[in-house]
């Protein structure tokens, strides 16, 4: 995540925040159905839902030693950068 990611409206309301969620992690480990458990600001949702699906990697779930989907659940702090 860079600066550039930093929602325009939030960044002019200096407005910082944290967003859970939870995704599903293809066996390649790649996100996609990203749900949202709690934001402050849609700005800031959508944001992480976008660097979620475009760029996050994720190590997949193994079962007898092959990679298979699974859910990770986590948080993405924003911090107004300086």
């Amino acid at each position: 995540m860079t600066s550039d990611d930093y929602p325009q409206s939030a960044l002019r309301q200096e407005r910082q925040g944290t967003v859970r969620f939870r995704v599903n992690v293809t066996a390649a480990g790649r996100a996609e159905n990203v749900e949202i458990l709690e934001a402050n600001g849609q700005d800031l949702a959508d944001a992480t839902t976008r660097i979620l699906t475009r760029r996050a990697r994720f190590r997949p779930a193994v079962r007898d030693c092959q990679p298979v989907p699974g859910e990770y659940e986590g948080g993405l702090r924003w911090v107004l950068p300086e």
